[in-house]
């Protein structure tokens, strides 16, 4: 037998593919299981809740309506009796986490295997106590288009990323958020990067708006600011800093494998991936006036980012990714 070393390339490759698939398939399973004990009666209720047929359509909240992919992946579940829901809610998970390790693949073959247990960690902590088992269908779709995007970033590509941004605000508006890494595409004048960026950014806002005309989602968007999108509550800055300066332990500071702040300060000489640390500040200002602290998973819309950047601290200098052109 053929040992699978450096000097056996063609050996060493079908090593790192079977260990991979190993990796990938084991992390899938026991998402699966995890899941499957979150999924209870709270979140089949959540799910339920947005998967109403188009001529209940107007049950869902207002907010979310828009969100016609995710909605319309809730209804594809065919979710049903107790049972039935943790199955298919657990298979989503464990569906899109593979899916995600896959896209990881086009991100850096190298970092994939640290970026997918890093994944599956950021999952398990956002079931902790305190995000209160608030999942949601959108959730997986915005972990895989994140780490899509991230792909399609670093690879500096134009019109697909352009694409993928504009149709993701269907499934969460959030995502827009990614049209800002072309203001830091190298070798581009600043008037191109502001056309893509202010285009892209354009075009996704009159798609969430249009759709919210036609399905009735119309909504004061001042009312995000508080709790519940109720004015009547506190505003979610408010609770967004007790959580903040809290002394629990189940704090938000250890959100995306301990990342959440960390990711700040990691150090990168790719332009893209500077670019991407102010998008997590933008990301964060937008969850601190408009979202909440506590439901971790509000956060993986800049894990897969964090997550190569932290494998770049630690990656030895000959096998760091190439800076791409």
């Amino acid at each position: 037998m053929v040992p699978a070393t450096r000097e056996h390339p063609g050996a060493y490759t079908i090593v790192r593919i079977l260990v991979f698939a190993s990796m990938l398939a084991g992390s899938g399973v026991a998402t699966y299981y995890w899941m499957h004990g979150q999924a209870g009666p709270k979140v089949s209720s959540r799910f339920q809740r947005v998967a109403v047929p188009g001529e209940r359509y107007h049950l869902v909240r207002p907010e979310w309506r828009p969100r016609i992919f995710a909605t319309s992946t809730a209804r594809v579940l065919g979710l049903g009796e107790p049972s039935r829901s943790r199955h298919r809610i657990a298979l989503f998970f464990a569906l899109g986490l593979c899916l995600t390790g896959l896209a990881y693949l086009f991100v850096d073959q190298r970092a994939a295997p640290f970026m997918l247990l890093g994944t599956f960690v950021s999952l398990v902590y956002s079931g902790s106590p305190r995000a209160e088992n608030t999942w949601y269908p959108w959730d997986v779709p915005a972990l895989v288009l994140s780490a899509a995007i991230l792909a399609l970033a670093v690879r500096r590509r134009v019109i697909p990323l352009a694409m993928v941004v504009v149709l993701a605000v269907l499934f969460k508006e959030t995502l827009a958020v990614a049209a800002f890494f072309f203001l830091f595409y190298e070798g581009r004048n600043w008037r191109w990067r502001a056309t893509w960026t202010g285009g892209v950014l354009a075009i996704s806002g009159a798609l969430r708006l249009g759709v919210e005309s036609v399905v009735g989602g119309s909504y004061p968007h001042q009312d995000f600011l508080h709790v519940h999108g109720k004015p009547d509550r506190p505003l979610r800055l408010l609770d967004n800093l007790r959580y903040l300066f809290e002394t629990h332990p189940n704090h938000v500071l250890w959100t995306n494998v301990g990342l959440w702040l960390t990711v700040l300060i990691i150090p990168t000489r790719d332009p893209v991936l500077k670019g991407f640390k102010w998008i997590v500040a933008l990301h964060y200002l937008g969850v601190f006036l408009a979202g909440s602290f506590n439901e971790f998973r509000v956060f993986y819309e800049v894990l897969p980012g964090s997550l190569l950047l932290a494998h770049q601290v630690f990656a030895d200098a000959r096998d760091r990714p190439r800076e791409l052109p």
